[in-house]
């Protein structure tokens, strides 16, 4: 291909960025990836730790919620449904990871899909009480989802195609 305007080639598209800021990409999207892993273990430490410091009060209410929304004792199609469903999400998000790892676009569409699509587990979890530091805790955390599909979808850290892949 060539650039000459009266080449009988079409033009095509120089990319301008380096190799080197091209690699700048690709490894910070995987450093947010490990990232969202490190956090997940903190989180839970973060979220029991910070539950001792609510008023007994509300612990009480958070018990007695948690017993009429997610009743176990009693084996319903929803909660079937339930299972299944946060199973065949959490599977999906763990491939994304694993493809997202190695800069494989289906990872980036595996991730927004398990993304959105995990969104409406929350209506059936019920309301929440937590402690303002869970609450912080979980707002950070809730940014890196967005930063990695940022980066996969709309920077050049997964290569277009599978002959552009390192």
């Amino acid at each position: 291909m060539s650039n000459n305007p009266t080449s009988p080639y079409p033009k095509r598209m120089v990319s301008f960025r380096t190799s080197a800021e091209k690699m700048r990409s690709a490894n910070l999207l995987r450093l947010a990836v490990i990232l969202e892993l490190a956090l997940i273990p903190v989180g839970v430490v973060v979220s029991f730790a910070a539950d001792r410091f609510l008023p007994a009060v509300v612990l009480e209410l958070e018990e007695e919620q948690l017993g009429s929304f997610m009743d176990f004792s009693e084996i319903t199609f929803g909660l079937i449904l339930w299972v299944v469903f946060t199973a065949v999400m959490v599977g999906a998000w763990i491939a994304s990871v694993i493809g997202l790892l190695k800069l494989r676009r289906w990872g980036a569409w595996l991730y927004l899909a398990s993304t959105i699509l995990t969104l409406p587990l929350h209506f059936m979890m019920g309301f929440d009480v937590r402690h303002p530091i869970d609450i912080v805790f979980d707002d950070l955390y809730r940014f890196i989802p967005g930063f990695v599909i940022g980066l996969a979808f709309f920077s050049d850290a997964i290569p277009k195609s599978n002959r552009d892949h390192r």
